[in-house]
């Protein structure tokens, strides 16, 4: 078996997935102790690349300590790529050992040389750890992908951000009786949400399923502000509307007294 599998094509490379042992050149080679990869997925989650090493396994770094999770002799590191996240699984005879970093929390996704014909999957996160999975063969691909999955990610989580904040501010403004303000603060809201969830549901259907729930919560809120604001510019409109004609009434009798005098 190949050291890096792109799992997009389908095929024999997704043996990987749903096994832990495969079939080797010589002789069958054991992956992890316990359920297979496929069976530690959430929901829609889909499956991109697929890496791995025999001895190396994973390296957390940060800034004053770093630490490293290696398999035992008879199994594997591997490190999934999907469109949720990396999942890291060691595989140990006492259970295999596992680990993952969303893409909303890289800051970015690399390759870098480790050596004779060996490079790394390194993933640089928001909190300042780096996370390195040394391979045999050239990561560049699928660090590039992943790189591109976490601005992707990134993008969207800030319009969603933006929408909340903007509900936040209306529903302040709201309080405090200032309803065009309120109305100006909502104005990009849904454009905002809806461009969010068609960006995130282009990378996979488990990054759509996340930001759709993301996007059902915030239309709530967003109904919710919109039925007493709605009501509120109805009722100030209505008064605007009422004193102009009274006044306009009024101008008229006054007119016409003045005529007839």
């Amino acid at each position: 078996m190949e050291t890096i599998l792109d799992l997009t094509t389908g095929g024999a490379d997704s043996e990987a997935l749903t096994d832990t042992a495969v079939s080797g050149r010589l002789r069958t080679e054991q992956l992890l102790s316990g359920d297979p990869l496929a069976e530690r997925l959430d929901g829609n989650e889909e499956p991109k690349y697929l890496l791995r090493n025999k001895k190396s396994g994973v390296t957390v770094a940060a800034e004053e300590e770093s630490r490293t999770m290696e398999p035992d002799d008879q199994f594997q590191a591997l490190a999934l790529v999907t469109d949720v996240r990396v999942l890291f699984a060691i595989g140990t005879a006492d259970g295999d050992r596992t680990a993952s970093v969303s893409h909303s929390e890289m800051v970015q996704a690399k390759r870098s040389d480790e050596g004779f014909r060996t490079t790394a999957l390194v993933i640089e996160t928001i909190d300042g750890r780096r996370w390195t999975f040394p391979c045999k063969g050239d990561t560049a691909e699928v660090a590039s992908v992943v790189d591109g999955l976490a601005q992707v990610w990134a993008n969207a989580e800030r319009l969603a951000d933006e929408a909340e904040e903007a509900i936040e501010t209306a529903e302040q403004h709201l309080a405090a009786d200032e309803y065009e303000a309120a109305t100006e603060a909502l104005a990009g809201v849904k454009a905002n949400i809806r461009t969010a969830i068609a960006r995130l549901r282009e990378v996979g259907a488990g990054a759509g399923a996340h930001i759709e729930t993301r996007g059902e919560r915030l239309a709530r809120r967003l109904l919710d502000l919109q039925g007493p604001l709605w009501a509120q510019l109805a009722a100030s409109a209505h008064g605007e509307a009422m004193a102009a004609w009274r006044e306009g009434e009024l101008t008229g009798r006054s007119r016409s007294a003045n005529y007839c005098g």
